[in-house]
């Protein structure tokens, strides 16, 4: 009888394997900053590189504010905002700014596809290093053949001026007849890439506080067979509080006799090796070892030397790469740094996919747990919502 007295006075809160309320809540709430986190982490993964299309002939694009680039923005400028139509720019002209972020960096002009012309002898394109009155001309480019020969440029200021506009004010431009593919980065990005090959060679790249991954290749060319010499200069900064350094990365699908070298020098096109700082062969012990390597303080200004050999193996692009970073820390230092911020090489699988399926996974499983628990929370408020003597055989809670 004492029995059936304690059951039937069993107050809900005290009941014995029952979550509650409190508890319900607090299993929610984990379970909310754990779908809130993953959103975050999936949320940062897709916005570390966003691109911004900009269209010489949008009247959204041109004029207004400068345009803000910092370390994860970049800008690609494109022509015409419906390519393969013959469409016509009912605009006099399009302007564009953009500003670097921070007020001590810099910007960089890419042009890393085919050169850029203009097929339309009414349209002209300037672009310039600056803002308002103080311009300092980068490219002016015109109708064929005239074209812009650099890779890239990196501004002495915080600013770059974007200025198409017609020669004959009366005569509208032929929008699809200019083939411009132009970016704009921040001179800290981390998606400048320099490749030993055509116009990038002989060309002056910029370090400051940088971090520049250098490749054989580039993946759009020809495969390449054949014995040539490429050489790029890369400067930093005069103070000595940087060097200078590299990572070096393993060669990736690139044949074993495949023959070349990757040197740097003090000296323009020098091999000599009074003035080779540091040097690479393919058959070099250290090929298939993540190394580092720095220049002293002092120096500011290195040539990278790659030399293809006479081969018959064929050079596959983006195989062989270094990254080249003006670094005031250590060598172990840099290579953690690059080792955190370069992708995963170990799979063909792209690392957003990955983590949206870590994401959809994880919140899957959370609603599950909590369409569990909160089915259980009822059953047992049923089962000891009425009084049940705790002796009958039939009670299952």
């Amino acid at each position: 009888m004492k029995e059936k007295v304690w059951a039937a006075n069993l107050k809900p809160e005290t009941m014995p394997l029952q979550m509650s309320l409190p508890s319900s809540i607090a299993f929610l709430k984990m379970v909310n900053k754990m779908a809130t986190l993953w959103l975050l982490c999936f949320y940062f993964s897709f916005s570390y590189a966003e691109t911004f299309y900009r269209y010489l002939n949008s009247y959204g694009d041109c004029g207004g504010q400068p345009m803000i680039v910092d370390v994860n923005a970049i800008y690609s400028l494109k022509a015409d905002a419906q390519p393969g139509t013959a469409t016509q720019s009912s605009l006099a002209g399009c302007e564009m700014v953009f500003r670097s972020k921070q007020e001590d960096a810099r910007l960089c002009l890419i042009q890393d596809g085919p050169l850029n012309t203009i097929d339309d002898p009414n349209a002209e394109l300037k672009i310039a290093d600056g803002y308002g009155d103080k311009l300092s001309t980068i490219i002016t480019l015109k109708y064929s053949p005239s074209k812009w020969h650099k890779r890239e440029y990196c501004t002495t200021s915080q600013f770059i001026t974007v200025n198409l506009h017609r020669i004959n004010i009366n005569v509208p431009i032929a929008i699809s007849k200019l083939h411009i593919d132009l970016k704009i980065v921040n001179i800290e990005s981390r998606h400048r890439k320099i490749y030993m090959q055509e116009h990038y060679c002989s060309g002056d790249y910029d370090l400051d506080n940088s971090i520049v991954r250098v490749y054989n290749k580039f993946p759009s060319a020809e495969v390449m067979v054949g014995d040539s010499t490429c050489g790029v200069n890369l400067k930093k900064r005069s103070d000595e509080g940087t060097r200078i350094c590299l990572v070096y990365t393993p060669p990736n699908r690139l044949h074993p006799d495949y023959e070349w070298l990757f040197a740097v020098s003090n000296q323009s096109y020098s091999l000599y090796e009074k003035n080779v700082l540091y040097k690479l062969e393919w058959n070099d012990t250290r090929i298939n070892t993540r190394h580092t390597w720095c220049a002293s303080n002092q120096t500011s200004q290195v040539m990278l030397i790659f030399k293809r050999h006479n081969s018959s193996q064929t050079e596959p692009p983006e195989a062989l790469g270094f990254y080249f970073a003006d670094f005031a820390g250590t060598e172990d230092e840099l290579l953690e740094l690059v080792k955190n911020d370069e992708p995963s090489t170990s799979s063909d699988v792209d690392l957003h996919v990955v983590v949206a399926i870590i994401v959809v996974t994880s919140l899957a499983i959370a609603v599950i747990l909590v369409v569990v628990m909160y089915k259980k929370n009822m059953f047992r408020n049923v089962c000891h919502s009425d009084y049940v003597p705790t002796h009958n055989p039939v009670n299952n809670c």
